[in-house]
């Protein structure tokens, strides 16, 4: 009986820490697109309808979003599923992202979903 009690813990704590997913940068490196909602630029067509986010493995990157049509570079960090980044000059993006996945970021302000191009 002690024998049954005792794997039924050893099951219990590998299945706990199989869903302990730890998220590092290599695991998210690469680009992240996501299209503005009702975006029309055929009057400005230098409004970007398509928002990238490019991250390296190196903690730097670069991004362009709310219709910009330059990319800025960043820096980032990931602290548990929470990527924050800033620009060179130390002030923060006006937005974090959730990571849902390796290839799915959650911006937290307003939940738009973000992909990675494969």
């Amino acid at each position: 009986m002690k024998r049954i009690i005792l794997i039924l813990v050893l099951i219990g704590i590998s299945t706990a820490c199989n869903n302990d997913i730890e998220i590092t940068n290599h695991d998210i490196e690469g680009e992240f697109t996501h299209a503005i909602a009702n975006c029309d630029n055929s009057d400005n067509p230098e409004l970007n309808c398509i928002e990238h986010l490019w991250l390296n493995h190196d903690s730097t990157g670069s991004i362009m979003y709310g219709g910009i049509d330059y990319a800025t570079k960043i820096t980032y960090s990931i602290s548990g599923n929470i990527i924050t980044m800033n620009y060179p000059n130390g002030n923060k993006v006006e937005f974090s992202l959730e990571i849902e996945n390796k290839d799915t970021l959650i911006r937290l302000d307003n939940n738009d979903v973000w992909i990675k191009e494969k």
